[in-house]
């Protein structure tokens, strides 16, 4: 237990506003629906809820209980994707404070739960080569023939003029 609140710990992200580092972890709880526990650190005499939203489409919105002073928890079952989530903390005089707007994977959800490819085995995936090093040399040498051609036509542009007769008379 004590290992899990240290590495909870260590991926807390800071949220801002009245609120200090909060995190999630995720697991798949059925096709295409996945059980979020998220974690706050917020004000001791406020209550916290947690919107989780998909724009554009659904919010689901979370009450998180105090565990301790201004730690705050809570569990949800969601849509699989990578929600953006607003903690929102609601004092008792009425006044509201919302957090930046993070992600799950933003707040240590692992991206394999959400489907994204595991990122140990993920490749380069950048564009292939236009040419292929087998055609390279290939290349180079048309290159250089093409570079000699200039030259020698340069050269002979560049070379003695023949004389007219109109040139010998001057």
């Amino acid at each position: 237990m004590a290992i899990l609140m240290v590495v909870l710990v260590a991926l807390a992200v800071p949220v801002g506003g009245v609120f200090g580092d909060a995190s999630a972890t995720a697991v798949v709880a059925s096709a295409g629906q996945i059980s979020v526990d998220l974690r706050v650190e917020g004000p001791a005499d406020s209550a916290v809820v947690a919107h989780l939203i998909d724009p554009g489409d659904n919010q689901e919105t979370v009450t998180l209980g105090s565990q301790t002073d201004g730690i705050f928890t809570g569990s949800v079952v969601v849509e699989n994707a990578n929600l953006v989530v607003v903690f929102e903390a609601l004092a008792t005089n009425g006044a509201s404070t919302l957090s930046e707007p993070t992600t799950l994977l933003e707040l240590g959800v692992d991206p394999v739960v959400l489907g994204y490819p595991d990122p140990s085995i993920i490749t380069d995936d950048s564009e292939p080569p236009l040419v292929s090093p087998e055609n390279q040399r290939l290349l180079w040498a048309a290159g250089g023939a093409v570079a000699a051609a200039l030259a020698l036509v340069a050269f002979w542009a560049a070379g003695p003029k023949p004389q007219t007769a109109a040139d010998e008379e001057e």
